[in-house]
């Protein structure tokens, strides 16, 4: 694949990256006014001006095949003329936000390869005869979903994004949610996801680490069909949800799925008791007063590893002071590195706490942590740390 991109550096490391993998990647200042010799499949552009905007339509004549995404910053999404005109431009392009959008880079990447594939395809098909044509039609069927999917990858980005910031959830008093994502190179990559259930009090806390991209576009495809707001209503629990999506694998061909391990909990803010089923090897860690305690779950297969699995949910009473991480598996592959188990590791950090440690000191020096052993070892699968600390005077305060 060839990559242009348009007044955008991109990092040391994803240049790196994209050379290791062979992609084709050209940098120039401003938009291009001829057509260059090298067929690029995909044009990245930051528009410094709305202006800027305009002069799309010469790119797009350009290089009419090709996929278009725009870097802009999130201010632009908050000023009245800067996101009417991202909008009109949004129908024929991709909006990437700054400055998250290398985090995400290689799952659009396979957004966009499958998505130029389909289209290929649809285009070959419409010159055959007519004895194609049902096959003709299902295949088109087939790219809509896709393309409906490619659409919604915004506001699931969006959902990324929120789940670092401090202010993605202001009304929970004294409880902090942050959420530590390195990517990696590879043929999987970690999905997570942290929402309100539409009644002001309960929190949905979603992590899947995938093997391969192709089941994490299954799982988005899936979540495509749920809306947060409405999960409480239609599932009673945790796992009756892994059950809903574990149904929703098994409807699609044995070879496009592969065992997903997931993770999914529910927070009550009212009470702070947290309920949650485990598909596969994710279990959290609690961290109270000085001790590490491994939350084993019920053993629970993976999610698309086993037809109309009975899953096992599990429920602990949080305590103001508590520390507890959720992680994917690439955690435990850079500690292992170190040469230590990742609770051992853990409970090293907390040697060197006083005797009443503040929870977001722990998490603090264990993100600093994590950085040392990335730096020293490159990573070799996604990894995500999610964060959920109470502090003393935690307490639930609802909205009329």
């Amino acid at each position: 694949m060839n990559l242009l991109f348009v007044g955008v550096n991109p990092s040391d490391s994803l240049e790196r990256m994209l050379n290791k993998h062979q992609f084709g990647l050209k940098k120039v200042k401003q938009i291009p006014k001829i057509r260059e010799s090298i067929p690029f499949q995909l044009v990245v552009v930051q528009p410094k001006t709305l202006s800027d905007l305009l002069k799309l339509k010469n790119l797009r004549d350009i290089y009419p095949s090709a996929w278009i995404a725009l870097l802009v910053d999130p201010k632009w999404l908050k000023d009245t003329k800067s996101h009417n005109a991202l909008l009109s431009s949004e129908h024929h392009n991709e909006v990437w936000l700054l400055p998250t959008w290398e985090s995400t880079f290689w799952l659009s990447i396979q957004h966009i390869t499958k998505h130029q594939k389909t289209v290929q395809a649809a285009t070959e098909l419409q010159t055959e005869n007519s004895g194609l044509r049902n096959h003709f039609d299902e295949l088109t069927e087939n790219s809509q979903k896709l393309v409906d999917q490619l659409q919604r990858d915004i506001s699931l980005a969006t959902h990324i994004q929120r789940s670092i910031l401090p202010k993605l959830a202001p009304s929970i008093a004294n409880i902090d949610l942050a959420v530590k994502y390195l990517p990696a190179a590879g043929t999987g990559g970690d999905y997570y996801d942290i929402f309100e259930l539409g009644d002001n009090r309960h929190l949905g806390i979603l992590l899947a680490d995938a093997q391969t991209h192709r089941m994490a576009a299954n799982l988005l495809g899936a979540l495509i069909h749920v809306k947060p707001e409405e999960i409480r209503s239609r599932f009673p629990d945790s796992k009756s949800f892994l059950s809903h999506l574990n149904d929703m694998f098994f409807k699609l061909p044995q070879d496009t799925r592969t065992p997903l391990p997931l993770f999914f909990g529910i927070f009550d803010r009212s009470t702070l008791s947290f309920e949650f089923t485990s598909a596969g090897p994710i279990h959290p860690i609690l961290w109270r007063m000085g001790s590490v305690v491994p939350l084993v779950s019920a053993l629970n297969p993976c999610l698309a590893e086993m037809p109309k699995a009975h899953f096992k949910e599990n429920f602990i009473a949080l305590k103001p002071g508590d520390l507890m991480i959720i992680h994917s598996n690439g955690l435990d592959s850079a500690v292992r590195k170190s040469g230590k188990p990742t609770v051992d590791q853990i409970i090293n950090i907390l040697k060197h706490q006083p005797t009443n440690p503040d929870p977001l000191n722990v998490k603090n020096e264990l993100l600093a942590l994590v950085d040392q052993w990335v730096g020293a070892h490159p990573l070799a699968d996604d990894l995500t740390l999610i964060h959920l600390s109470i502090d003393d005077r935690a307490m639930y305060i609802a909205k009329n």
